[in-house]
């Protein structure tokens, strides 16, 4: 006849101590029940440090990384909104922190433009082109006036290269956005 399993057999299988184990008993965990003791760890705020990966919970993985641009920031609002228990809204916030700060950072290294920063530099660029039209509209009149199409095909191409010389130094100015701030 097999010996019934004792507690230390347990606690080495699961990779724990005789003492948390008595601790979930007091909780109502079977803890010779492999299913109870799952079900225990996935709610449970801190994992024991030498637990075994057969009975460690996805979500309590270490070496989960993420990549911080992939992240889905609706699903997050979701995730948030149909949390099922305190403690899942509370690891969602963390994560919203966490991704709150990471922005915070980057842009403080200058990785990363306000969208205020971006809108204005573009009306000033818009602004500064739509000049040079004008320009164009006032200066070429008179200056192809009864000139021979050649004359005129030429003029015009100089103007246009001088408009989009200067659009060019001014998109140059663009990626400066930021970085004297």
């Amino acid at each position: 006849m097999d010996k019934p399993p004792t507690l230390n057999a347990r606690a080495a299988e699961i990779g724990t101590s005789v003492v948390t184990l008595r601790s979930w008993q007091r909780c109502g965990v079977d803890v010779f029940s492999d299913d109870d003791v799952m079900r225990h760890l996935r709610t449970a705020r801190k994992l024991p440090e030498n637990l075994k990966p057969g009975f460690r919970p996805p979500s309590h993985d270490t070496d989960l990384v993420v990549d911080v641009d992939k992240i889905d920031i609706d699903q997050l609002k979701l995730d948030m909104i149909n949390a099922p228990d305190k403690h899942t809204a509370q690891t969602i916030e963390i994560k919203i922190r966490g991704l709150l700060s990471s922005t915070k950072l980057a842009q403080a290294q200058g990785e990363l433009i306000s969208r205020n920063s971006v809108e204005e530099e573009m009306t000033r660029v818009g602004s500064v082109f739509k000049a040079a039209v004008k320009r164009l509209e006032a200066d070429l009149p008179p200056m192809i006036h009864g000139a021979s199409p050649e004359t005129m095909q030429k003029l015009i191409g100089e103007k246009a290269d001088e408009v989009l010389r200067a659009m060019k130094e001014e998109y140059k100015k663009i990626d400066e956005i930021g970085r004297d701030e």
